[in-house]
């Protein structure tokens, strides 16, 4: 399969879709450095912590995808995406829960 490459102000991303639907990616910084994997998982597959923070620091969001992102080091963390009305937060939650870094979109 064919990736779909998508260049970003941090670097560029290479999306793949499985035949199964499944959507998976990688993302590199603008030197061409591998930055992290991810793939796509469904809200109940995230680890319970993870769910937990976004509904309490975002009571009125609604979560629309969680991705499992690994780093160079094998460091995994959850980057979910949680909307309400047009505004889009990205949140990257480690598995225990913990907030480790944010970025609106």
């Amino acid at each position: 399969m064919k990736p779909t490459w998508t260049a970003t102000t941090s670097g560029a991303v290479a999306a793949f879709r499985s035949k199964d639907g499944s959507k998976a990616f990688a993302e590199y910084d603008t030197k061409g450095h591998f930055e992290d994997a991810g793939l796509v998982i469904d809200n109940d597959d995230a680890p319970r912590p993870v769910v937990v923070t976004i509904v309490k620091k975002f009571p009125t969001n609604k979560i629309t995808e969680i991705a499992r992102l690994v780093d160079a080091h094998s460091n995994v963390v959850y980057r979910v995406k949680s909307s309400a009305g047009k505004q889009t937060v990205v949140t990257y939650v480690d598995a225990d829960g913990k907030i480790v870094k944010r970025k609106n979109s």
